[in-house]
């Protein structure tokens, strides 16, 4: 009982939440492997609708995950293609 007590405490610690829209556009992402968009990004209002990155007019990725750690500064999000072929990952700076 205790190990998978410490084992889910210790899943948690690393794993992290959500990373809150407020977030996202208070930061800028670099580019770190896969699908790419840009070197960087930053979100605003206009180009991040419900998920969708939007560049210029056109819809290019919709993020399909944002993990948030507890520990250290290796916040992430995972970008999925429109086509949804391809995966691209974006680090929190």
């Amino acid at each position: 009982m205790r190990l998978i007590l410490f084992t889910s405490i210790l899943f948690y610690s690393f794993s992290g939440c959500r990373i809150s829209e407020y977030e996202m556009k208070e930061s800028w992402w670099k580019y770190e492997e896969g699908y790419w968009i840009g070197d960087e990004i930053t979100f605003t209002d206009s180009n991040l609708v419900n998920d969708t990155i939007n560049m210029g007019n056109l819809g290019k990725a919709r993020i399909i995950k944002r993990v948030k750690y507890f520990i250290g500064n290796n916040n992430k999000i995972v970008i999925q293609s429109l086509s949804g072929n391809e995966l691209g990952y974006y680090v929190q700076k």
